[in-house]
């Protein structure tokens, strides 16, 4: 099943749930943000398995982001925590740590991470429309 977000943060910092985020993040730090989505049907807490996966950008020829290799979920990758609110309203936080990647990214790579909650939805399917996707941007831009 796919998480529908009502609202979603990055680093406290509110996004837009209509289109796939797309953040930057340099490969020696980490990123984390927050998805509160609401589900009344669940009786149990739900879970997630979290996807990550190295992705090409959409181009005018692919609209789509595209995966390529296998996925490299690892607790030390990305670690994923779901949470009761009220209401049947959930709460997921993640944080995301590029440089447990191997090999090594590199810059203007990017990442879709996705979050499919009680193994309903195939991670085949999840790297279409990932929920989030990381740009590692390592350079610094002295001109501004």
């Amino acid at each position: 099943m796919r998480i529908v977000p009502l609202t979603m943060d990055i680093y406290d910092t509110h996004v837009d749930c209509k289109n796939v985020p797309v953040v930057d993040c340099n490969a020696a730090s980490t990123i984390e943000g927050n998805i509160e989505f609401k589900m009344a049907s669940l009786t149990a807490t739900p879970t997630c398995t979290a996807t990550v996966y190295r992705l090409v950008a959409p181009t005018s020829t692919e609209p789509r982001w595209s995966r390529t290799g296998s996925d490299l979920y690892a607790a030390a990758v990305l670690h994923v925590d779901i949470l009761e609110h009220s209401n049947a309203r959930w709460g997921l936080f993640w944080r995301f740590d590029p440089s447990a990647i191997t090999p090594a990214v590199v810059h203007k790579q990017h990442y879709g991470l996705s979050f499919p909650l009680n193994a309903t939805e195939s991670s085949d399917t999840a790297h279409y429309r990932p929920d989030v996707v990381i740009r590692i941007f390592n350079d610094i831009d002295v001109t501004a």
